[in-house]
């Protein structure tokens, strides 16, 4: 029996929502495995970003944050404390506490909280930015260097941390 325009075109159609289903199967899968994360907007972790709004949000951490933004690095810490000591598990609540620690001029102690926030959360771009900044300052460009690595790593198609840390460092050669 000879095909029709109709049955042809109903077979194109089969064929196009099997591939459909097909692509997105293996976008599905491929999420699943982490494959197409890169592709993702990436979230950058710096002191003015704020968590995604399903996500519940600390009272102190939003008012650290605020304390950051009008230099109350004290006051921050205060903040911060109770965030670290209520969510052990909060990789910016350390990683804002070295920030501001950093800023007070207690430069072990904010490596401390930064090694903890990478602890936490070992992609954590603005601890990796943070930390070496806190090592330029410190005097030891080489521990800065490692940090910038992990960055390029991390950064492929380049972040804000990256070029910021990078500026760093060719600031703190120019001197």
């Amino acid at each position: 029996m000879p095909e029709t325009k109709r049955s042809v075109s109903i077979r194109k159609r089969g064929r196009m929502h099997r591939c459909a289903v097909t692509v997105a199967a293996i976008a599905m899968v491929s999420l699943a495995l982490g494959v197409a994360i890169p592709l993702l907007p990436r979230i950058a972790h710096a002191v003015d970003t704020e968590p995604a709004p399903t996500q519940r949000i600390h009272p102190d951490l939003t008012a650290a944050r605020a304390a950051i933004k009008a230099k109350d690095f004290k006051r921050a810490v205060t903040l911060l404390e109770r965030v670290a000591r209520d969510e052990p598990k909060n990789a910016d609540a350390f990683n804002l506490l070295g920030y501001a620690h950093r800023n007070l001029g207690n430069f072990d102690v904010a490596i401390k909280h930064y090694e903890t926030a990478l602890t936490l959360d070992p992609k954590h771009l603005a601890a990796h930015e943070y930390i070496g900044e806190a090592y330029l300052q410190m005097n030891n460009p080489a521990k800065a260097e490692e940090h910038l690595t992990r960055l390029e790593q991390l950064c492929r198609r380049g972040c804000e941390e990256l070029a910021d840390l990078r500026a760093s460092l060719v600031a703190y050669r120019k001197k």
